[in-house]
Order: structure tokens, then sequence, then C-alpha cells
């Protein structure tokens, strides 16, 4: 082969399409129970579910000048109970598909303490 003619280089290999990884697998509900197990909705199917929220105005204020009172009276340290209480009343409130949501949250586990 002269020098002066340029070499022919391989051609590089094609590359294959890309193959979608295999879906993680999902968490046991209950004992014993697989992800087969489990109902799913096909991909790409969106659920749409009703979504209220009830509670007045008034009742929040009342809830929310008891938690300011009790606050300032403990110097703070009634904060924790505050915050349950708070989120006990927006969760209980609100209705999802006909069902009340609940917060089971204690003072203890969201202290900062």
């Amino acid at each position: 082969m002269p020098l002066d003619e340029p070499m022919a280089r391989p051609a590089p290999p094609r590359a294959s399409p890309r193959q979608a990884p295999p879906p993680p697998p999902q968490p046991d509900v209950a004992a014993g129970a697989t992800s087969h197990d489990i109902p799913r909705l096909p991909p790409g199917v969106v659920l749409s579910l009703p979504v209220s929220f009830t509670a007045r105005p008034a009742d929040y204020a009342r809830l929310w000048l008891r938690n300011l009172i009790l606050v300032l009276v403990t110097a703070g340290l009634y904060l924790p109970w505050a915050r349950v209480s708070t989120q006990r009343f927006f969760m209980r409130h609100t209705h999802v598909a006909g069902h009340r949501l609940d917060y089971h949250a204690t003072a203890a586990s969201v202290s900062p303490l």
C-alpha cells in the first residue's frame, strides 16, 4: 500500500437501539403480596380524584389564636403540639374521593429536642 493513499478506517460499530430499563420492583404492601398482586393503572393513564376542603376560616382562626396563646404562655414549649394540631386540622378537613385524610404524627416526633 503506497504511503500517499489514505488508509481506510473501519466503520464504527452500529449503535443498538436503546432499551428501556426494567421497572423497579414494587414494595410489598401486605405480607406475602407481590408486585403482580397489586392492581395498577396502565402507563400514561392519569386518574383524577375529586378533592375538597371543608373547613371554615373562623375555625382555623380559633385554632391559630389558641395555639398562639399557648405558645406564648409556655415560652415556646407548646410549639410541637401546635404544629400537630394545625396539621391535623388541615388533614381532617381535606377530603379526597370522599375519604377524609388524617395525620398521625405525635408532638414528640416533630419536636426539635
